[in-house]
């Protein structure tokens, strides 16, 4: 049954109680509820004082909500309707559905993820619904579906409001997604109590390259000068799309200018990006000041700021959900990607709109937190990144394909072995697989398969080859048709009465012809090591997964460390297969130095060569790039130097020692070797008997280089505990 006062303000709705729920009677007291409750705790809105409810309060076959009854979901949905009607009578102001089903069941259809293809560009992924309106607020009763609908009421307190946000259990899975979950409950109390600040209007101007040059040279430069110095607003946000077409997007505090490129704005921009006087924040720098050097020949200058690097100091989980991140945790605009649909420049001003608000709320949290130095340090890192990139590296072809023999040779006999490892086991307990049919089949004919069609008319046995049946080749042979041809096959002679067991090969490659990466099968390997060794199920995304990084934590386990093995050097072959010099002779490593995506509707191609990311090159191949004639190349591991740095000028008796001496730490993967990083980890915890990851360990070291609180170097430890394993810090 629902739980809380009839009366409250805030209605959250789940999908379906699970074992606990039916155990207790109550909704949300298991682990989901534990999430559920954490995230009221974080905005400070006491349980008891909101209404609690299932979209279909029955619980369903294996807890899984596409397994209703039919009958069970109509009536469900028809007493939610009924007690939501209720619940808006009695006052509620905003409805909190959790995760894609209730979605649906408070506020019906709406779109989901936009995909724009060039030619040639892969697909994006379809989202679910939920991730894609997920932080938005939308008027109960009339979804925003459009444009039109969305500036209609932006602004207006006309209740009740929906703000879908993910359900508790997906944040048990998808650990990145908790900053999002806890953002959306700090929105619903702020809209409790009438803090929401609404987005503000400014005036638009589309496509209005006159307008676009007095907002260059007026109102952000400015034209009066007052001892020395121009009278401008003096800051500006810019967000750049590639697709459908290139386009444009600026945003101050009072005006948004969005166009499709054109050589009008090509002066303007110059000014703009040259300018001394401006501040020029990016959506995503790696993106956007790339897009305008290599796409237009336009060349950015300091001062300059990227949000995608301000949000990774804030919070390094982020990682690839960079715009809903943005647009939903460091400002008052919903997740707006869907109207890319109905305008792309508005889409791509909206974009410029989010930049702008979400600089100054992002600066702020920095600053409170004394994150300052981090941020500094970062961009003066990221500048020299993207000339690195910008300028690129010579390949020896030659030398990269003597490497991608040497890594498919060592693919080839590692997958061997794997191959021969897991066999044992399919034949063993095939049995409990979810589909045994990718392993083996009962087939009446090795020749035709023993289907009647073939078995009459079976061209190997007819002609002894396959040759592709075409009119063509029927006419050259003197048959008038395909058919004609077919007819005078005579029956297969190799096919025997009864079906005959036939055991499918367990087949793994690198790389196909078309370049993406093929493996055994994720349904195969999954049946291999689930049921097979029996082994508790990695989940991704609450999905089953065999990816290599999910199966870390089990690399002790037979076969298991044989497959990350084979993963990893697949990794390795598609990756110097990758290194292709571009027009210029030279390659362009893309990277991502925040360590977000975006998730764009934008092409990667100002992006220059994507996939090509030279620190995942294997060591051992490195001497695939080569210096430009009369240079060498230097690798210095930047931790290390600055550390090096730290410590001699510090003149720290730890610090020094941590350099030169090996780790006392039994119990930990480093013991007995020299690790500055371990080493600081080590002194800094006292702890003696843990097994710290070395990334937990880079990671202390550069907080405690860089100023980082105590607190927020407790929350990436455990985030990256959370991720790879590691020490839990209370």
């Amino acid at each position: 049954p629902p739980e809380g006062p009839e009366d409250a303000k805030l209605v959250a709705i789940g999908e379906s109680p699970a074992e606990e729920e039916c155990k207790q009677g109550r909704p949300f007291v298991g682990r989901a509820g534990h999430i559920f409750d954490l995230g009221l705790n974080a905005a400070s809105i006491p349980r008891s004082a909101v209404r609690i409810l299932n979209a279909v309060p029955v619980r369903p076959l294996g807890d899984k909500f596409a397994n209703h009854d039919p009958r069970d979901v109509a009536w469900g949905l028809d007493l939610l309707k009924r007690e939501l009607k209720r619940a808006i009578e009695a006052g509620a102001t905003l409805l909190l559905p959790m995760g894609n089903h209730p979605l649906g069941a408070v506020v019906g259809t709406l779109p989901g993820k936009p995909r724009w293809h060039d030619a040639g560009e892969d697909e994006e992924k379809a989202e679910g619904t939920i991730s894609v309106w997920r932080g938005s607020l939308l008027r109960y009763g009339r979804p925003m579906q459009s444009l039109a609908d969305y500036e209609e009421h932006s602004g207006q307190h006309l209740g009740p409001h929906v703000l879908p946000t993910y359900h508790p259990a997906a944040i048990a899975r998808q650990y990145e997604w908790h900053p999002y979950f806890v953002q959306d409950f700090k929105k619903a109390a702020a809209y409790l109590d009438a803090k929401w600040q609404w987005p503000k209007q400014r005036k638009w101007f589309v496509n209005d390259y006159a307008e676009l040059a007095r907002f260059v040279d007026v109102t952000l430069i400015g034209t009066q000068i007052v001892k020395g110095f121009p009278q401008g607003e003096h800051c500006v946000a810019i967000d750049t799309e590639m697709s459908p077409y290139y386009i444009v997007g600026l945003a101050s505090e009072s005006e948004v200018h969005a166009f499709a490129w054109s050589e009008q704005a090509r002066g303007p921009m110059q000014r703009l990006l040259a300018s001394p006087w401006v501040l020029k924040i990016a959506h995503n720098a790696g993106h956007d000041w790339t897009f305008f050097r290599e796409t237009l020949g336009i060349e950015p200058q300091p001062p300059e700021v990227d949000t995608s690097g301000l949000a990774h100091v804030l919070d390094c989980s982020l990682r690839r959900n960079l715009a809903p991140g943005i647009s939903t945790r460091f400002t008052s605009w919903p997740y707006h990607k869907w109207l890319c649909d109905h305008d792309a420049k508005r889409y791509c001003g909206y974009d410029a709109i989010v930049c702008y608000d979400a600089y100054w709320s992002a600066m702020q949290q920095v600053s409170q937190r004394g994150l300052l130095p981090i941020v500094e340090h970062d961009h003066r890192l990221f500048r020299h990144l993207l000339q690195m990139q910008w300028h690129g590296v010579r390949i020896d072809l030659q030398k990269r394909d003597e490497a991608v023999a040497v890594a498919q040779a060592d693919y080839d006999a590692e997958a061997v072995k794997f191959i021969a490892a897991a066999e044992p086991i399919i034949h063993q307990r095939i049995g409990r697989f979810r589909k045994p049919h990718l392993f083996k089949r009962l087939r009446q004919c090795e020749c035709c398969g023993g289907g009647n069609q073939q078995r009459v008319h079976c061209m190997l046995c007819a002609l002894g080859e396959i040759v592709k049946p075409t009119r063509i080749e029927a006419v050259a042979r003197g048959f008038k048709s395909i058919r004609a041809w077919r007819e005078s096959w005579p029956a297969c002679r190799n096919c025997v009465e009864g079906k005959v067991e036939h055991w499918l090969p367990l087949r793994i490659e690198a790389e196909a012809a078309d370049g993406k990466r093929k493996t055994a099968g994720s349904a195969k390997l999954a049946d291999i090591f689930y049921r097979g060794l029996g082994l508790p199920a990695r989940r991704y995304k609450g999905k089953e997964t065999v990816r290599a990084d999910q199966l870390a934590p089990l690399a002790d386990r037979p076969l298991v460390a044989q497959w990350i093995i084979v993963s990893k050097l697949g990794a390795d072959v598609t990756t110097l297969r990758r290194l292709e010099p571009g027009p210029d002779g030279r390659l362009h490593s893309s990277f991502d130095p925040w360590g977000t995506a975006a998730g764009r509707v934008a092409s990667r191609g100002s992006l220059l060569q994507g996939g090509t990311n030279l620190m995942n090159i294997p060591e051992k191949h490195r001497y695939v790039i080569v210096p430009d004639p009369g240079h060498y190349f230097v690798a210095p591991d930047k931790a290390q130097i600055e550390g090096r740095v730290v410590a001699v000028r510090s003149g720290d008796v730890n610090l020094l020692s941590a350099f030169r001496d090996v780790i006392d730490w039994p119990g930990n993967p480093r013991h007995g070797k020299v690790d500055s990083h371990t080493k600081v980890m080590q002194l800094v915890l006292q702890h003696g008997h843990v097994a710290v990851s070395r990334d937990q360990a880079k990671r202390l070291t550069y907080a405690y280089f860089y100023g980082g609180s105590p607190e927020q170097v407790a929350l990436e430890l455990n985030a990256e505990a959370a991720r790879k394993g590691g020490v839990v810090i209370d």
